[in-house]
C-alpha cells in the first residue's frame, strides 16, 4: 500500500512555496516600484522649479531647489487634503519672494471623479496658482481661483493643500504668508474655528483644558446649512458628544463618523485641528480684549418702558440671549432691546451687545438680518451671534406667519387645459419646505444647463395659493437655460413663500452636489 502525503503538509507545503514566491517577487520589484517614485518626484520639481539644477530635501520634507551657484531658487512642499473621493496631494513650489512658481495635483490615493473632480489634475486649472501669494481662495470665496466646474469639493481641497503647504514652506524661506486660520480664542478656554463644509461653513466651540481635552463642543451657528437627516446630524448629542475627552488634534480614526456625511464629518475635524495649530503658534495666549479700566459709575439708566411687539431668544456664550423689537409695516426695526433680567453675558466683553454702540446699528435695517450687515462685538462672537439667531427667529416667524396667510381669491375655474406631454427627468432633488417635501426633477444639457423642470409630485402640499406658487410656470420658467449651481440671487422668489423657494434651492442644490462629485 503506497504511502500518502498527509493533506495538512501538502497545503503547508502550498502555502510556503506561495510566501516564498510572493516575498522574491517583492523583493525584485520593491527597489524599481522606489525608483519609479523618486523618478516621478523629481521629474515634477523639476518641472515646477525649471531653474533649479540640484535639489535638497530638508528633515521638514521640504526640498529646496539650488541653481549652479548653490543659491535657493524655490522651495516645494506636498500637502494632501481631504477631496470627495479622499486624499488629494498637492505639491507646490514656491519662490524665495513668497509667489507660487506652481502646483502638482494628484498622489498615489488619488481618486477624485473622472471628468470633474479629476480635472484637478489639468494643466488649466493648475495653471490658475502660479505667480500668485498665498494664501488663495476660490472666487465663489472671494480668491482669484476658479473651480472645477461641478467639482467644489475637489477645488476647496487643492485651495486647502496649497495654503498648508505655503505657510509651512514661508518658515523655511523666510518670507511671510499672511494667516487664513478662523481659530480665535474666546477666553477662559474657549476657543472657536470654521471650515467648509458640504452645504456652506461649519463652526466648532471647544472647550479645553490645559492638556488640550475637550471638555465641552458645540457645532454650528446661523450659518450652518448641512443636508438634513445627514449633516445636520453633526450637532446632535450623539455625534457630539463622542468628541469629549477626547484630546486634540484628532483624526477621522479617532471618532464614528456621521453615515453619508464625510464632508461635515472632515469639516468638523479640520475646524478642530486649526484650533489646535492656533494653539501651536500662541494662540491660548492672545488676548480676547484688551479689558477697560472701570468707568466711574454712571447714574442708573431710565426705566425702558417700550412695550415690544416681538422677542427671539438663543443661546449666548454663558446663557440665554433675548432680543425684543418693534418693526414698522416694512419689517424695518424702529426699536431694539437686547437681554432680559435673566441676561449674563461676560461682563465687559458679551454684555456689550446690549450697549448702544451695538444696537444702534440694527435701527431701520429690514429683516432678515445677518451677521454681514452688522459690527460684531470683538471678542463676543457667542454673544453676537446669539443675537443674530435670536433676530433670525423672529424673521422666520414673521415668514411662517406670511406663508400662513389666507391665499389670495380665488380665481374663475378656466377651461381644462389638455394633458402635457409626459416628460422623462434625469435627476431629481428633494427637500423640506413649509408644509411637507418638496421634489425637483430636471433635465440638464451637456453643460449642466436646465432644459426642462418640473417642481413637486403626488405628495406636493405647500400652501394653496402661497407655497404652491413654486409650481407655476411664472417661476419655474425662469430656470430655463441657468447652468447649475444656481442661488438664490439668480432667481425671483414666490413671495410670501420663503421656505417654499428655499426648498427648491435646496433640491438644485442636491442635484448640482450630486452631479459634482
Amino acid at each position: 500500500m503506497k504511502n500518502k502525503m498527509p493533506a495538512w503538509l501538502v497545503l503547508t507545503v502550498i502555502c510556503v512555496v506561495a510566501a516564498a514566491l510572493l516575498a522574491g517577487t517583492n523583493l525584485l520589484t520593491k527597489d524599481v516600484i522606489a525608483e519609479n517614485a523618486y523618478r516621478a518626484k523629481y521629474e515634477t520639481l523639476g518641472k515646477l522649479m525649471p531653474d533649479a539644477t540640484d535639489f535638497e530635501e530638508l528633515e521638514s520634507g521640504i526640498v529646496v531647489g539650488k541653481d549652479e551657484a548653490g543659491n535657493p531658487v524655490g522651495y516645494s512642499l506636498a500637502a494632501v487634503t481631504q477631496g470627495f473621493g479622499g486624499e488629494v496631494e498637492t505639491t507646490v513650489a514656491a519662490g524665495p519672494d513668497g509667489n507660487i512658481q506652481g502646483i502638482s495635483v494628484g498622489g498615489s490615493n488619488f481618486a477624485e471623479t473622472a471628468g470633474l473632480g479629476a480635472r484637478a489634475k489639468e494643466p488649466e486649472f493648475q495653471a490658475q496658482f502660479a505667480g500668485k501669494a498665498a494664501p488663495v481662495a476660490l472666487t465663489k470665496d472671494g480668491g482669484e481661483i476658479e473651480a472645477l466646474s461641478g467639482a467644489t469639493i475637489t477645488s476647496r481641497a487643492v485651495i486647502k493643500g496649497v495654503n498648508e503647504a505655503m505657510e509651512n514652506i514661508a518658515a523655511e524661506a523666510g518670507f511671510e504668508v499672511e494667516s487664513n486660520s478662523t481659530a480665535i480664542h474666546l477666553g477662559e478656554g474657549k476657543y472657536a474655528a470654521t471650515a467648509q463644509g458640504f452645504g456652506g461653513p461649519v463652526k466648532v466651540y471647544l472647550t479645553l483644558d490645559d492638556s488640550r481635552a475637550i471638555q465641552e463642543i458645540s457645532i454650528g451657528d446661523s450659518q450652518f446649512a448641512e443636508t438634513p437627516g445627514l449633516g445636520a446630524a453633526a450637532q446632535e448629542e450623539k455625534f457630539q458628544s463622542q468628541f469629549i475627552g477626547k484630546t486634540i488634534p484628532l483624526t477621522i480614526g479617532d471618532i464614528d463618523a456621521l453615515s453619508g456625511a464625510t464632508i461635515t464629518t472632515n469639516a468638523v475635524l479640520d475646524a478642530i485641528n486649526e484650533i489646535n495649530s492656533g494653539l501651536d503658534k500662541g494662540l491660548a495666549n492672545a488676548a480676547i480684549t484688551e479689558e477697560a479700566a472701570p468707568a466711574e459709575e454712571a447714574a442708573p439708566a431710565a426705566e425702558d418702558t417700550t412695550e415690544y411687539q416681538y422677542e427671539g431668544l438663543a443661546n449666548g456664550f454663558v446663557g440665554k440671549v433675548k432680543v425684543f423689537l418693534n418693526l414698522d409695516e416694512n419689517n424695518a426695526i424702529t426699536a431694539i432691546k437686547i437681554g432680559d433680567e435673566d441676561f449674563e453675558e461676560t461682563p465687559g466683553v458679551g454684555s456689550k451687545v446690549q450697549e448702544d454702540e451695538f444696537t444702534s446699528q440694527f435701527i431701520g435695517k429690514t429683516l432678515p438680518v445677518t451677521i454681514k450687515d452688522i459690527d460684531g462685538v470683538s471678542g463676543a462672537t457667542y454673544s453676537t451671534e446669539a443675537v443674530m439667531r435670536a433676530l433670525k427667529q423672529i424673521s422666520d416667524s414673521l415668514e411662517q406667519g406670511a406663508e400662513e396667510a389666507a391665499p389670495a381669491e380665488e380665481a374663475a375655474p378656466v377651461e381644462e387645459a389638455a394633458p402635457a406631454e409626459e416628460v422623462e427627468y434625469q435627476y431629481e432633488g428633494l427637500a423640506t419646505g413649509y408644509v411637507g417635501k418638496v421634489k425637483v426633477f430636471l433635465n440638464l444639457d451637456e453643460n449642466n444647463a436646465i432644459t426642462a423642470i418640473k417642481i413637486g409630485d403626488e405628495e406636493f402640499e405647500e400652501t394653496p395659493g402661497v407655497g404652491s406658487r413654486v409650481q407655476e410656470e411664472e417661476f419655474t420658467s425662469q430656470f430655463i437655460g441657468k447652468t447649475l449651481p444656481i442661488t438664490i440671487k439668480d432667481i425671483d422668489a414666490v413671495s410670501g413663500a420663503t421656505y417654499s423657494t428655499e426648498a427648491v434651492m435646496r433640491a438644485l442644490k442636491q442635484i448640482s452636489d450630486s452631479l459634482g462629485e
